[in-house]
């Protein structure tokens, strides 16, 4: 079984033919282009082809939408269905991508499936540029301040409209941290080490 990470939400309906718009993960409406299809509940993609279980049905695991801004990692690909994307264009000045997603002919599936999440699995994300990395590798890492004092670590990566915000949980059993993922305070994410280094500044638990 593979772990799966969230790349958008189904966010409204375009047209009568069963288009969805699509908040991506990492902002990018483009980032849907080189796909050839995305993991949904099962029982999403179910409810949505007017198959699903009149009992017993549940949703299958849902990631925090949440560096390169694909969301944590959530559960694993047993749990979904794959969609092949049958086409895609971005809209950029709103913000999101218009998928056609197999089996999804008619604008009242495509409401079906609004607010639900898409995924990847992990090794199906595009390979990344020396020195990028996804949000969903920062859980778990140590969060450590300049002089390597530890803070906590990582517990989840929240995507903000500004900026995603990462929560570390205190090494001293303290309020939690939030730190915003920028420049300013993040000072270096060392993949390799597990281990994320941050200016230490008021105001951030």
């Amino acid at each position: 079984m593979r772990r799966v990470v969230v790349v958008g939400t189904v966010v409204g309906v375009h047209g009568l033919k069963g288009e969805v718009k699509v908040a991506p993960a990492n902002g990018d409406p483009h980032r849907f282009r080189h796909l050839e299809s995305v993991l949904i509940s099962a029982d999403a993609s179910a409810r949505a082809k007017g198959t699903a279980r009149e009992a017993g049905g549940s949703p299958g695991p849902r990631g925090n939408g949440n560096c390169m801004g694909t969301g944590n990692a959530t559960g694993t690909d047993s749990a979904f269905e794959e969609l092949a994307i049958e086409s895609q264009r971005a809209q950029a000045g709103k913000g999101h991508a218009v998928l056609k997603l197999a089996g999804i002919d008619d604008a009242e599936a495509a409401e079906r499936l609004r607010g639900e999440e898409l995924f990847l699995a992990e090794d199906d994300l595009p390979p990344l540029e020396e020195g990028e990395y996804y949000s969903f590798m920062l859980v778990g890492m140590d969060c450590v301040d300049e002089d390597g004092r530890l803070l906590g670590k990582v517990s989840e990566v929240l995507d903000r409209p500004a900026n995603d915000v990462i929560v570390v949980e205190a090494a001293d059993g303290g309020c939690e941290y939030l730190i915003p993922a920028v420049e300013d305070y993040v000072v270096k994410v060392d993949i390799g080490a597990r281990r994320l280094t941050v200016r230490n500044r008021p105001g951030l638990r």
